[in-house]
Protein backbone atom coordinates (compact mmCIF):
# COMPACT_ATOMS: atom_id res chain seq x y z
CA UNK A 1 0.00 0.00 0.00
CA UNK A 2 1.03 3.62 -0.46
CA UNK A 3 2.15 5.70 2.57
CA UNK A 4 -0.62 7.85 4.09
CA UNK A 5 -0.20 10.54 6.71
CA UNK A 6 -2.72 12.70 8.55
CA UNK A 7 -1.72 15.90 6.72
CA UNK A 8 -2.37 14.33 3.27
CA UNK A 9 -5.77 13.02 4.37
CA UNK A 10 -6.71 16.39 5.91
CA UNK A 11 -5.82 18.27 2.71
CA UNK A 12 -7.80 15.81 0.61
CA UNK A 13 -10.84 16.20 2.88
CA UNK A 14 -10.66 19.99 2.64
CA UNK A 15 -10.50 19.91 -1.16
CA UNK A 16 -13.41 17.46 -1.42
CA UNK A 17 -15.52 19.41 1.09
CA UNK A 18 -14.99 22.59 -0.91
CA UNK A 19 -16.20 20.79 -4.00
CA UNK A 20 -19.46 19.97 -2.14
CA UNK A 21 -18.95 16.19 -2.00
CA UNK A 22 -20.54 14.34 0.90
CA UNK A 23 -18.26 15.23 3.81
CA UNK A 24 -19.61 12.40 5.94
CA UNK A 25 -18.84 9.75 3.37
CA UNK A 26 -15.35 11.11 2.81
CA UNK A 27 -14.68 11.27 6.56
CA UNK A 28 -15.71 7.64 6.97
CA UNK A 29 -13.54 6.54 4.07
CA UNK A 30 -10.54 8.45 5.44
CA UNK A 31 -11.07 6.95 8.89
CA UNK A 32 -11.17 3.43 7.47
CA UNK A 33 -8.04 4.13 5.45
CA UNK A 34 -6.16 5.43 8.48
CA UNK A 35 -7.29 2.55 10.70
CA UNK A 36 -6.28 -0.01 8.09
CA UNK A 37 -2.85 1.60 7.84
CA UNK A 38 -2.15 1.58 11.58
CA UNK A 39 -3.73 -1.74 12.58
CA UNK A 40 -1.77 -4.80 11.51
CA UNK A 41 -2.52 -8.34 12.57
CA UNK A 42 -0.22 -11.33 12.49
CA UNK A 43 -2.94 -13.95 12.90
CA UNK A 44 -3.95 -16.28 10.10
CA UNK A 45 -7.07 -18.35 10.70
CA UNK A 46 -8.38 -21.34 8.80
CA UNK A 47 -9.93 -24.78 9.30
CA UNK A 48 -7.18 -26.38 7.21
CA UNK A 49 -3.60 -25.57 6.27
CA UNK A 50 -1.93 -27.53 3.47
CA UNK A 51 1.82 -27.47 2.81
CA UNK A 52 2.76 -28.39 -0.76
CA UNK A 53 6.15 -29.32 -2.18
CA UNK A 54 7.70 -27.65 -5.23
CA UNK A 55 6.03 -30.33 -7.39
CA UNK A 56 2.59 -29.48 -5.99
CA UNK A 57 2.21 -32.64 -3.88
CA UNK A 58 0.77 -32.38 -0.37
CA UNK A 59 3.61 -32.77 2.15
CA UNK A 60 1.80 -31.81 5.37
CA UNK A 61 -1.71 -30.92 6.50
CA UNK A 62 -3.08 -29.37 9.69
CA UNK A 63 -6.84 -29.78 9.86
CA UNK A 64 -9.63 -29.21 12.37
CA UNK A 65 -12.86 -31.09 11.66
CA UNK A 66 -15.80 -31.87 13.94
CA UNK A 67 -14.29 -32.68 17.35
CA UNK A 68 -10.79 -33.59 16.18
CA UNK A 69 -7.57 -31.97 15.05
CA UNK A 70 -4.92 -33.76 12.98
CA UNK A 71 -1.41 -32.78 11.91
CA UNK A 72 -0.17 -35.20 9.24
CA UNK A 73 3.06 -35.48 7.25
CA UNK A 74 3.01 -37.26 3.87
CA UNK A 75 5.63 -39.09 1.79
CA UNK A 76 6.23 -38.50 -1.94
CA UNK A 77 3.47 -41.00 -2.81
CA UNK A 78 0.89 -39.07 -0.78
CA UNK A 79 0.67 -41.62 2.09
CA UNK A 80 0.60 -40.45 5.72
CA UNK A 81 3.96 -41.20 7.39
CA UNK A 82 3.52 -39.38 10.72
CA UNK A 83 0.29 -38.12 12.29
CA UNK A 84 -0.61 -36.40 15.53
CA UNK A 85 -4.32 -36.65 16.36
CA UNK A 86 -6.36 -34.97 19.08
CA UNK A 87 -10.03 -35.85 19.59
CA UNK A 88 -12.59 -35.89 22.38
CA UNK A 89 -12.22 -39.69 22.75
CA UNK A 90 -8.41 -39.77 22.74
CA UNK A 91 -5.10 -38.49 21.46
CA UNK A 92 -2.47 -40.27 19.45
CA UNK A 93 0.84 -40.18 17.64
CA UNK A 94 1.28 -42.59 14.70
CA UNK A 95 4.21 -43.53 12.48
CA UNK A 96 3.61 -45.50 9.28
CA UNK A 97 5.75 -47.09 6.55
CA UNK A 98 5.71 -46.08 2.86
CA UNK A 99 2.72 -48.35 2.20
CA UNK A 100 0.73 -46.71 5.02
CA UNK A 101 0.98 -49.64 7.48
CA UNK A 102 1.12 -48.70 11.16
CA UNK A 103 4.64 -49.16 12.63
CA UNK A 104 4.43 -47.29 15.94
CA UNK A 105 1.65 -45.78 18.00
CA UNK A 106 1.28 -43.87 21.23
CA UNK A 107 -2.34 -43.25 22.21
CA UNK A 108 -4.36 -42.19 25.22
CA UNK A 109 -8.05 -42.95 25.52
CA UNK A 110 -10.12 -40.16 27.04
CA UNK A 111 -13.52 -40.02 28.62
CA UNK A 112 -15.00 -36.63 29.53
CA UNK A 113 -11.57 -34.99 28.96
CA UNK A 114 -9.70 -37.10 31.51
CA UNK A 115 -7.91 -40.47 31.22
CA UNK A 116 -10.51 -43.17 30.66
CA UNK A 117 -10.81 -46.67 32.01
CA UNK A 118 -9.98 -47.81 28.49
CA UNK A 119 -6.47 -48.47 27.32
CA UNK A 120 -3.60 -46.11 26.76
CA UNK A 121 -1.17 -47.80 24.40
CA UNK A 122 2.39 -47.75 23.14
CA UNK A 123 2.90 -50.15 20.24
CA UNK A 124 5.94 -50.86 18.08
CA UNK A 125 5.06 -53.17 15.19
CA UNK A 126 7.18 -54.88 12.56
CA UNK A 127 4.23 -55.01 10.19
CA UNK A 128 0.43 -55.11 10.41
CA UNK A 129 -0.38 -57.33 13.38
CA UNK A 130 3.14 -58.42 14.30
CA UNK A 131 5.85 -58.94 15.23
CA UNK A 132 5.63 -56.28 17.86
CA UNK A 133 5.83 -55.07 21.41
CA UNK A 134 2.66 -53.62 22.91
CA UNK A 135 2.37 -51.84 26.26
CA UNK A 136 -1.12 -51.08 27.60
CA UNK A 137 -2.29 -49.31 30.73
CA UNK A 138 -5.69 -48.65 32.25
CA UNK A 139 -6.61 -47.24 35.62
CA UNK A 140 -6.45 -50.74 37.12
CA UNK A 141 -3.90 -52.77 35.17
CA UNK A 142 -0.74 -52.47 33.09
CA UNK A 143 0.38 -55.10 30.61
CA UNK A 144 3.18 -55.84 28.19
CA UNK A 145 3.15 -58.37 25.39
CA UNK A 146 5.36 -59.55 22.58
CA UNK A 147 3.75 -60.84 19.38
CA UNK A 148 5.23 -63.00 16.64
CA UNK A 149 5.05 -62.33 12.89
CA UNK A 150 1.45 -63.57 12.77
CA UNK A 151 0.36 -61.30 15.62
CA UNK A 152 0.01 -64.10 18.19
CA UNK A 153 1.19 -63.46 21.73
CA UNK A 154 4.45 -65.24 22.54
CA UNK A 155 5.05 -63.54 25.89
CA UNK A 156 2.95 -61.37 28.20
CA UNK A 157 3.08 -59.86 31.66
CA UNK A 158 0.32 -58.13 33.58
CA UNK A 159 0.29 -56.06 36.73
CA UNK A 160 -2.69 -55.09 38.87
CA UNK A 161 -2.95 -52.55 41.64
CA UNK A 162 -2.35 -54.00 45.11
CA UNK A 163 -5.55 -54.54 47.09
CA UNK A 164 -5.87 -52.25 50.05
CA UNK A 165 -5.88 -53.96 53.45
CA UNK A 166 -8.87 -53.46 55.69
Amino acid sequence: MFPVDLHTVSNALSRFAKQKFGLTLISVMAGVLLVSQTRQTKTIEAERFVLRGADGSVRAKLEAANDSTEFAFFNNAGKVRVAIKVASDGNGFEMRDDAGRLLALVSVGLEHNSPSATTSTIAVLGNQGGPGVILNATQDVASARVADTTGHRVWAAESTLPKQSR
